[in-house]
């Protein structure tokens, strides 16, 4: 009774605080406990505390509707290490953890077409080198890994500074061991992060924690909310799937063959103990790593096949299904991720385009979303110029560059024709005006006139006083 009250003290005090209502009974136990979080942290862990890891989760469930998100589980209740298990969801993780990174944050003048990047911008260096043991392209992966599972929609970094000025590491915060926290009147939006860690808890600044979040959790304005908890239901289809597949290749997952002796006086001579001996020998001849071996009885008897073959239980269209789900909750063909399902329905031509539309669909939407964040809550803090913005350079980005190339040529037409000066088409690929280039480019001579055919060895020129 002790975990059923302690579940009830935090879902009263977590609702109401701890001096409203009904709140104020259990105060004194969470109190007792050490506060919320520690509380929170040892609910986490109840299921050890039980024995028995079934009954604690789906009790918890139970006492902390409407709260599935604040005890590791999704509406569904499927608990949060079944997504890290799923292979299509890591698929689709590691995609945009390997991808992500191609593409480099920098900081520019404004936001208009013709904006220039500033060179050398502090946070285009603390974010090329966040922290003196890992690399900038760690914290990303880590970040995307909270963003889309562990965090359900919420990542968060923690600002260090050189001592009350500007910052000058970024450190990732696993979003396991933080929580945004506020006053219950409502004065304040966030008033603090808490932080817990082996059961310590450490109250954060909100200026000193970055919070990237994915839209906005149905039951808390405060976080965010992943798309991927949607799939819940086909994230537990596929595992299952996969449990299932493992049966099939060990002994075809059901009763495979029934052995029947063929008179009623070998039949009667079957004692149970000879019945089990007889299972022990057909599983460590026919199933396992033993399969196709022989296996002559030594009475006659009858063998009928009772299960079925692995292509009459297949269930592959079902779980290609379910994986079709997952990869559209992260906004990624199975083509671009070499999975089964993706040869059905390709839509690509071949898997450059597939790439490609999985930067337009997954990376440069996220990305833009990032940028978002870091302009609200970091780069204030290292530039006072409101007019600067955070933007990505795709120019380096090896499957973008064919539409690089296109930019090219259509600028340099641009030119040629003089519709378009060459400090505005640099300005279009982010290079640096140059007034020089402007100026021979208005000297150029005219091009030699066009001139077309009028008859049989005769040609005219085409002016424009022609046309």
């Amino acid at each position: 009774m002790m975990i059923l009250d302690t579940a009830r003290a935090y879902l009263a005090v977590r609702a109401n605080g701890y001096e409203h209502g009904e709140a104020v009974k259990t105060a004194g136990l969470v109190k007792e406990l050490g506060g919320l979080s520690s509380v929170k942290s040892m609910l986490f862990n109840a299921g050890g505390l039980t024995g028995n890891n079934n009954y604690w989760p789906n009790t918890f469930r139970k006492l902390t509707d409407p709260w599935p998100e604040r005890v590791g589980f999704d509406p569904q209740g499927v608990p949060l290490d079944q997504f890290w298990r799923n292979s299509t969801a890591q698929s689709c993780l590691s995609f945009i953890q390997r991808t992500f990174p191609e593409a480099r944050p920098r900081v520019m003048d404004g936001d208009s077409e013709d904006a220039q990047e500033i060179e050398n911008h502090p946070l285009s260096r603390l974010l090329s080198r966040p922290n003196r043991f890992y690399t900038a392209h760690r914290l990303w992966q880590v970040t995307l890994a909270d963003w889309w599972v562990t965090g359900k929609g919420n990542a968060y970094w923690q600002i260090v500074r050189a001592g009350y000025r500007e910052p000058v590491e970024l450190w990732h915060i696993p979003a396991a061991e933080i929580e945004p926290d506020w006053p219950r009147d409502g004065s304040q939006f966030i008033s603090h992060y808490r932080r817990t860690v082996n059961g310590q808890t450490q109250d954060l600044d909100p200026r000193d924690v970055i919070h990237f979040r994915f839209g906005q959790d149905p039951l808390n304005s405060r976080k965010g909310w992943s798309p991927l908890m949607a799939g819940a239901s086909e994230i537990a289809n596929l595992n299952e799937g996969a449990v299932y597949r493992q049966s099939v290749l060990a002994n075809t997952g059901v009763a495979s063959h029934v052995l029947t002796p063929t008179s009623d006086q070998d039949a009667q001579l079957m004692t149970p103990e000879k019945v089990d001996l007889l299972n022990k020998l057909w599983q460590s001849k026919f199933t396992g790593r033993n399969r196709g071996g022989l296996f002559i009885p030594n009475f006659p008897a009858t063998l009928t096949r009772a299960g079925f073959s692995p292509q009459e239980m297949d269930i592959r269209e079902m779980l290609e299904w379910d994986a079709d789900i997952i990869c559209a909750l992260f906004g990624l063909s199975s083509m671009v991720l070499g999975l089964p399902s993706g040869d059905k329905h390709r839509t690509f031509a071949n898997m450059a385009e597939a790439r490609e539309s999985a930067f337009e669909s997954n990376i440069i939407p996220t990305q833009s979303l990032f940028a978002a964040d870091l302009e609200l809550q970091l780069l204030p803090e290292l530039d006072s110029d409101e007019s600067h913005r955070v933007a990505w350079d795709y120019s380096k980005v090896r499957v973008l560059q064919d539409d690089q190339d296109k930019l090219y040529d259509r600028l340099d037409k641009a030119v040629v024709s003089k519709w378009m000066r060459p400090s505005e088409a640099r300005a279009k690929v982010s290079l640096p005006k140059d007034p020089e280039l402007d100026t021979a480019a208005m000297q150029r001579p005219e091009p030699p006139p066009q001139t077309v055919r009028v008859g049989e060895g005769q040609k005219q020129p085409v002016s424009d006083a022609a046309v």
